[in-house]
Parts: C-alpha cells; structure tokens; sequence
C-alpha cells in the first residue's frame, strides 16, 4: 500500500511538474488569446504576462478587457491581477472566473461615431456558441481613473461586483459597488468638482445589446448614487463668470434609478464657485412623486390612477457676465436669472437623448424642455460676421428651451420685456475663421416690448416711449427672418446719422423680412426680403434726408422744417403704390441752380401710378416766395411771387436697394414780380 501511495505521489509531482510549463506557456502564447478573441470587434481580453502556480490560480499582469455594443464602448485596465479560472469551463466555450481580485484599474466609457460591422458567414455554415466571460466576483482596489464621454474621475477607489458578458448576445452586472472617498471629476485639466466622496451601487440587465442597442440599455439599470464635495469649476460658469473673488461652490446628490427611471426622492444640488457669502449659481434638480398631503384623498376615492413622478429643475443665478474674449466686453450681462421647468420625462434614456439631440442641433428630434426665465438687468453686446445686436433690457420674462443652450441655439416663447433699448447694425468685419466657435442661433417667439426707449437700425433711430411686438429669428448659417413685427410709438423723434430729423413723432409700423442670409455683403438682398407698412405723424426738423434722392439733379436742393404726415408701404424694398409723405413749412428753401427760392409751402412725396409701371413724384408748392442769388446772401430777393412750382418724376417707384434713378424735373412761375430791374445790371454788358 505504502509503494501505491509513493507511486501516486510521485505521478502528481511528475503530473504537476508537466502540467504547469504547459499552461504557463500557453497563458504566454497567441493560441490561447486568439481563441479567447474570436469577436475582438464585440470583446476583447488580453495581458502583458501571466503565469500558474496553483492550479486554477493565474496571476496577470497589464490585464485589458474591452466590450463593444451598439455606439458605446467600454473598457478596463488592471495593472495586477489574480484569477481563479474553471478551467473544465474553457471546454464549453466559457471562461468562468470565480474570483477575479486586482489593483490600479483604470476604466473607460465612450461613444463610438461606427456602427459594428458584421462578420459574414458562408452558407451553410454551422452557427458557433460565442464564447462566454462570467467573473462570479470582482474585487478591485486601487481604482486610479474612471472615464467617461468628455469628462475623467480619478481618486483611489474600490470596486465589486459580478460580470457576464456573452458577446453581441447579452450583459449582466449583479452587485456592483463603486465608493471613492476623496475624488476628483475633470473635464480635460480643469478639476469640476473635488473632494468628492461617492459612493454607487448598480444592477444591470440582463440585457441584449441586440435588441437594444444604444440608449436602451439605461432601461436595464438599477441602482443609487450619492455624492458630496466642493465644485471648482463648472463649464458654463467657467464661460459665463462673476466679477470678484471666487469661492468654491457644493454638490450634493442622491440618486435612485429602477429601471432606467429615476425614482422619486432622488435630488441633485448644485452650487457653482462665486463671490462673497453667496454663490453665482445654484441648481437644484428634484424628482416628486406627483402629490402633496393636501391632494390626500379618502379611502373610497383611491381608484384614480396615482399621479406620475416629475423632474423639478431650478437655476437661481446672479451678477453673470459671459462671453468675454481679451480686452472686449463680455456678450452678455446679467444681474439675476431665475430659470424653473417641469418634465414628465424621469427616464434616464429619454433625458440623455434629448440632451444629445439638442447638442447636435437636431430640431424636432426630442420635445423642447420649456423653462420659465425671469431676469433683470440684461445687457447684449453680440458682434458676428453678419449681424451685430446690442440691448440693453431692464425686466423679461419668458418660456426658454433649456435643452437647445447645449446646442447654441436661444429659443423663447412669449418673450415679455419691460423697459428696453434696441440696436441692429450690418457687420462690416470679415467672418470669423474656422473653428473660432460655432455660431448661436436665436428664435425669439410672441415678443411683446413695453417701454421701447429706443429701436437703431444702422444710422436710423427712433427714440422716445413705444410698445413693440414681432417673432424674430436667426439660425447657425445666419438667415435671417421676421414675422409679425410692429412697433408703436404716440410720441417720439427720429435721429438720422446722430442728427434730430424728426420730432413729435408718432409711429405706427408693421413689417417683415422674409428668410434671406444676413452680413456685410448682402445689404441688397436684405433690403430686397423686407416689406412692410408705416404711419408717422410729427414735426420735421430738416429735409436734408432728401438729399440722396435728388442726386441726379445737382442743380435742385430742399432744405427746411415743419409738420409732416407720411403714410409708406414697402414691398421687397421697393415703394408700393400709394406711398406718400406730405411736409407743411415755413420757411421751406428750394435751391435752383445759383438762386434760393425761401418761403411758406408745401412738400409732396409719392408713389403713383403709370401707364406701365408705378412712378414717384415730389412736389414743391410755394404760397409766397422771394428769389434771391445765393452768391449775394445780402442782396434782397429779386423775385417775388405766389405760384412757384417745383416738380421732379422719377419713371419708377423709390428702390431701397438700388440707385437713385433719373428724375425729370420741371420748375413752373404762374406768377411773379421784380421788386427792383436794377439787380438785373451785372448781367448786362459794361459797354
């Protein structure tokens, strides 16, 4: 008996002393990894090293593991490892490892822009059993790095949990636990958030990537997440910064998922970094249940459906001031904003996808996320190769589209704003190069202004108290439409190039441009897209901004003041029919060649209509008149009269966006009288 037991005894050691160079040298060989990695497009496992001492036992080092499904990709890093292989499993197509312990793991989560391709198959061909990776229990410690799409959490962590993973087929994770207890979130080197202690535990699936490619395998999630630290930076407080000394801002969260749906009680609270004793921001995010203690109904009422769970997200934020680029003033300013929405959407899927959606632009993918705004103090200061808008407005209030901030796009329904001032200009400096920052699209819809102060379009600006209205609209390629715009004014006046044109102006104005791509080069087909209406009564302070009309006719100059009536309709940028503006004034001064006609009369400008196309007429009317020489300013007129009448016809309708064009023009004496024949000698001849 003793003899068998030495013989079996010395089989084991012969046995083990052959077996071990043999998995030691198939653990370090491409054979065992390439039939491990027969999908390295869905899942991948590798290692620098490995070897066996104890059967069952392998210790790795450099451990790689990378999963692909859908869009997304995962993968992990381990510097040591330790496994206990089923090694009868590898028979079945299965490594399955009963405990799987290592140190300095480093992790990673991100979207992939390909779609996995698919392996073809030859006909008839048998359908092989993927291989299957089950790890009954992880234990990792030394957590050094977790990274996710754009932003990186480092610290020393501990992770546990179990694993299975059968490629392209399904994924299950049962028990996982995350805690760090002094991390770090990053977005590139910026620190977000740290001193962070957090802790997460997590179920997933099971699940087919298949069936549910993308988002869908939020749906599978369960779990909690509770987090709490000091806030360093945060993106857009990093772009849309206080003035003063910054003091880190808190975050606190709790977190309940079931099922991809956040769960009622879960809050998210968040102040950025700020100044003094309270902070530029606070963001507050509560899931309720959809009830208060006052709705309570009594026993026999408890067959209605209970109300659904909603998200309450609530932005407070004071003293911004954003887009701020070297010595320029910032593009916007802001002394308070309060923002407050509501969604039935508690899916963690749903809020992802519209989140995504919104970054990229896509308009109708998702449903908007409708906030109510209220702010005070506004100030715009919006340079752009196209169009340059500054604003000041002391009180809004409307619905804004929070979603479509992440995809530079401003979106406001039922804009209210009381007390404003309004400026357009054309850019005149070249576009921005490539890269320089996409630009913001803006849609502001239903406005209503009260207390207009003052509205400039280039060099033209109406001042004094009116009411405005209109929708307005400007997308990434700078076309640029509005709808609907009216502005009222009962008293006003009208600068023109700085200078007081008009006063006691009222104005009543309704117009529109239809879509057309603004900037410096395309004054014309601005002009050409505009219609639209206006009514002005007042008293003039000059004529002078006939001038550019009569430039084809050096030899005729009005100048003067007093009340004028104008009723014009605008259509594509030309004057339509029945345009007129009428000037009643004494004195009112027409220029004929060297002599100045100066006296009581009266200005008509109009659009009239022709044989072939309409034509525009001015007329001057004097009542009583003296002509002088404007080369002898003290000599007494020489003409006296009642009946002088000028007249200039153009053949077509004024055109805003074309040249003036030719005039014909006649001047008419009905009746006159010469004062004195003797101002007549210096043109006769000295013999």
């Amino acid at each position: 008996m003793r003899r068998w037991l030495k013989r079996a005894a010395l089989a084991v050691v012969a046995l083990a002393a052959l077996w071990l160079p043999l998995v030691n040298l198939a653990l370090n060989t491409p054979p065992l990894l390439a039939a491990l990695n027969r999908r390295p497009e869905r899942f991948r496992i590798e290692w620098s090293s490995a070897w066996c001492v104890v059967p069952g036992w392998v210790h790795l080092r450099g451990l790689r593991l990378e999963s692909r499904a859908s869009r997304t990709a995962w993968s992990m890093e381990a510097d040591r490892a330790v496994g206990h292989i089923d090694l009868r499993a590898l028979t079945e197509r299965t490594l399955r490892v009963h405990e799987l312990r290592g140190e300095g793991v480093r992790s990673e989560l991100a979207r992939r822009d390909d779609s996995l391709p698919r392996r073809p198959r030859a006909s008839g061909a048998p359908r092989r059993e993927p291989w299957r990776f089950a790890f009954d229990r992880i234990e990792l410690r030394h957590v050094r790095q977790l990274r996710f799409p754009g932003l990186r959490l480092t610290g020393d962590g501990s992770v546990a949990g179990k694993l299975l993973i059968v490629p392209g087929r399904e994924v299950r994770v049962e028990g996982a636990r995350l805690a760090m207890p002094d991390a770090q979130l990053r977005r590139g080197s910026a620190v977000l958030a740290s001193r962070l202690v957090l802790t997460v535990a997590a179920e997933l699936g099971p699940y087919a990537p298949r069936q549910h490619p993308g988002l869908g395998g939020w749906d599978f999630l369960t779990g909690s997440l509770t987090a709490r630290g000091q806030v360093d930076e945060l993106p857009l407080v990093d772009r849309v910064r206080a003035a003063g000394s910054r003091k880190p801002g808190a975050l606190m969260a709790d977190l309940r998922v079931d099922h991809g749906r956040l769960l009622p009680g879960s809050t998210l609270r968040l102040t950025a970094p700020g100044d003094g004793v309270r902070s530029t921001l606070a963001f507050v995010g509560v899931v309720e249940d959809g009830s208060s203690p006052s709705s309570a109904a009594p026993p026999a009422a408890t067959s209605a459906p209970a109300p659904a769970p909603r998200l309450l997200l609530q932005l407070d934020a004071r003293g911004l001031a954003g887009g701020r680029r070297g010595d320029q003033p910032p593009v916007l300013q802001v002394e308070s904003l309060s923002l407050s929405t509501t969604s039935a959407e508690t899916r963690v899927r749903g809020l992802v996808a519209a989140v995504r959606a919104r970054r990229r632009g896509a308009a109708g993918a998702a449903a908007p996320l409708l906030a109510d705004a209220r702010a005070t103090g506004v100030r715009l200061d919006a340079p752009s190769s196209r169009l340059v808008a500054h604003a000041v407005l002391d009180r809004l209030a409307g619905r804004v589209d929070v979603g479509g901030l992440l995809g530079h796009q401003v979106a406001i329904d039922g804009l209210q704003v009381e007390g404003a001032s309004v400026r357009f200009d054309l850019a005149t400096t070249p576009p921005r190069p490539p890269g320089h920052g996409e630009p913001w699209a803006v849609r502001l819809d239903g406005v209503r202004i009260a207390s207009l102060r003052e509205v400039t379009i280039g060099d033209l600006a109406v001042v004094g108290a009116a009411s405005a209205a209109g929708r307005f609209a400007i997308d990434h390629a700078g076309t640029l439409q509005v709808r609907d715009a009216t502005l009222s004014m009962p008293a006003g006046r009208l600068d023109v190039g700085g200078q007081p044109a008009a006063h006691d102006l009222a104005v009543e104005l309704q117009a529109a441009i239809e879509p057309v791509r603004s900037g410096p080069s395309r004054r014309h087909e601005l002009i050409r897209a505009t219609s639209g209406r206006a009514s002005l009564r007042g008293g003039v302070a000059s004529l002078g901004f006939l001038a550019p009309y009569l430039q084809r006719t050096p030899w005729l100059g009005i100048a003067g003041q007093g009340a004028f009536t104008a009723d014009l309709a605008v259509d594509h940028g030309r004057f339509a029919t029945g345009s007129k503006l009428s000037v009643r004034g004494d004195p009112v001064t027409a220029t004929l060649l060297s002599s100045r006609a100066t006296g009581r009369g009266t200005l008509e400008v109009a659009v009239e209509p022709g044989p072939k196309q309409p034509h525009t007429a001015l007329r001057l009317r004097f009542d009583r008149f003296g002509l002088a020489d404007q080369r002898r300013p003290r000599q007494a007129p020489y003409l006296r009269g009642t009946g002088l009448r000028i007249a200039a016809v153009a053949a077509e309708a004024v055109d805003l966006a074309s040249p003036v064009q030719d005039f014909d023009a006649t001047v008419d004496l009905i009746d006159g009288e010469l004062p004195d024949l003797a101002v007549y000698d210096a043109l006769l001849p000295a013999e």
